[in-house]
């Protein structure tokens, strides 16, 4: 990384091709980021979770279960 930002600072290239190294102080400019990146795999874990939730219902044991409790 230190190479990269040496490398384009001896270079000098324009302003609008330098990597900003700033601007990420605040906890603010952090959130769009994380949620961007941590709402697809919460979505993948509620997906594979409903999946073998409904896989597991339909098993006998638990239709069993069911059916006795619901005599009661």
């Amino acid at each position: 990384m230190y190479i990269m930002v040496f490398f384009i600072d001896k270079l000098g290239l324009p302003d609008f091709l330098r990597i900003r190294l700033s601007g990420w102080d605040s906890p603010e400019k952090k959130i769009l980021p994380v949620v961007a990146l941590g709402l697809y795999t919460v979505a993948l874990i509620a997906r594979l979770l409903r999946d073998k939730m409904i896989e597991v219902m339909g098993q006998d044991y638990i239709r069993l279960a069911i059916a006795k409790r619901s005599k009661t």
